[in-house]
């Protein structure tokens, strides 16, 4: 469900990661828990590039999903795309609550960005999660932008109001011509995404966004809530995405430049999933477009991308067994708690039963057939956490008479759909690239000729 390309653990790890520390309590600075300290020896480790340090304190799962080797790869590509690593300031934690891990926020201060190190621990304080974030603003980091003209399109802040919070946004406005503009709301995958879906030095979500605005097609861009607001809870799929997905694309139609019934809803990675969910709840989407949805369930896919990565290089080895063979046991827990049993011990990723719950009860295909909106569905070629052609098939058999579907895998890109190695190397998603122009020009002429939906 969740992506590498959000967490560097795994597709699937990085979603239950961040569902689990939206539960987290207050936050504080200047903690001196095991969490922390672990927290910052880990970031120091990768800075004087030690390998072994660097892993630790991981806890089985993560020992599996992420080796010394591809650690120390994934943090060269990181100072390669931000610049030597000046400083790191004192952690900034979260007090665990129940069920949930505690969160060790490490500020870095590279010479050409700052970052965030998000690090989560389980109970026993060993690492379960890491993360690479743009730095946190307290608030919604876009309220204040100014308006700026760049070339082919106008920006300006767009905050989106969903409930009680202020997320920062980005309007994108083409050039002026006659009429009113049609337009989309991006969701990004899942874990704390800024606006332009930032991994490292790359930003496939501006991508999409600057692209389109050329071609004449307006765009809003959101702060994810788990990225503004980090210590808010979050219980399950809605207070994490739709709500505010919801809420943007009110605030699109709501616009007087664009054209209410050419408003559509694109969604990557997990966004791409609830993209249908989206859409129903807020009934006011002319289309769907789908970048690289997960249709398969997260349990399956946390097993079987652990036990892809911890076969990379041809074999497994004993503490990649153990990892693996915890994580399948707290697999046959979330079975249990599946068939309605009452279960002791822990779900996997530290993951409230309540967010478990709220995936089993969505069925994207079945929303989708609802909402009968037509549908563009992307894959990329060389994506090992959504599986292309199993995933496309699995569309094209669930809709085979439903709404209109048009989709394409692109053979050669990976599931930041930008240029991806073969065999996938989970490092390389953080190489700086550019999504292609490919699927930007694909998915503005969906968007424009109507004969294409």
């Amino acid at each position: 469900m969740r992506t590498l390309h959000q967490w560097l653990v795994s597709a699937a790890i990085g979603a239950a990661l961040w569902a689990a520390q939206g539960a987290a309590q207050a936050i504080s600075a200047g903690s001196e828990s095991d969490c922390a300290r672990k927290a910052t020896a880990l970031i120091v480790a990768l800075a004087n590039g030690d390998k072994s340090a660097s892993t630790a304190d991981f806890d089985p799962t993560m020992k599996a999903a992420l080796s010394a080797r591809q650690l120390a790869a994934v943090w060269a590509a990181t100072v390669g795309g931000n610049g030597a690593l000046a400083k790191i300031d004192q952690p900034i934690t979260t007090a665990a609550g129940a069920g949930s891990p505690e969160l060790a926020i490490v500020p870095m201060h590279f010479a050409l960005a700052n970052l965030d190190a998000v690090i989560s621990c389980d109970a026993s304080a060993r690492i379960a999660g890491l993360h690479f974030v743009p730095a946190s603003m307290p608030t919604a980091t876009a309220t204040a932008t100014p308006t700026t003209t760049e070339a082919g399109f106008t920006t300006e802040a767009d905050p989106v109001r969903s409930g009680a919070i202020e997320l920062g946004a980005t309007f994108y406005r083409p050039p002026s011509v006659s009429g009113r503009f049609p337009a989309v709301v991006l969701v990004g995958g899942s874990g704390p995404l800024d606006r332009d879906g930032s991994l490292g030095a790359n930003k496939p979500l501006r991508d999409l966004a600057t692209g389109l605005a050329r071609k004449g097609i307006a765009v809003l861009t959101y702060d994810k809530r788990t990225y503004a607001f980090p210590g808010k809870p979050v219980a399950n799929i809605d207070d994490e995405m739709v709500d505010d997905a919801v809420a943007a694309i009110n605030n699109l139609t709501a616009r007087e430049q664009v054209d209410s019934a050419r408003v559509f809803v694109l969604g990557h990675s997990f966004g791409g999933t609830l993209a249908p969910r989206i859409a129903q709840r807020s009934g006011k989407v002319a289309g769907l477009i789908l970048l690289a949805p997960a249709l398969e369930s997260l349990e399956s896919a946390i097993i079987r991308q652990l036990h892809w990565l911890a076969d990379r290089d041809g074999k497994i080895d004993d503490d990649e067994q153990t990892a693996l063979t915890a994580i399948e046991a707290q697999a046959q827990r979330l079975a249990e708690l599946k068939s309605g049993a009452l279960v002791d011990g822990a779900l996997p990723l530290g993951i409230p039963a309540s967010y478990w719950k709220s995936l089993w009860d969505y069925d994207p295909i079945a929303v989708a057939r609802g909402v009968d909106r037509p549908i563009l569905a992307l894959f990329a070629g060389r994506d090992y956490q959504v599986l292309a052609e199993a995933t496309r098939q699995q569309l094209q058999t669930g809709l085979a008479d439903g709404p209109p579907l048009r989709s394409r895998v692109y053979p050669l890109l990976g599931h930041t759909f930008m240029p991806m190695s073969e065999p996938p190397d989970p490092a390389m998603l953080l190489a700086p690239a550019h999504l292609s122009q490919t699927v930007i020009d694909d998915v503005a002429n969906w968007i424009l000729d109507p004969a294409a939906r």
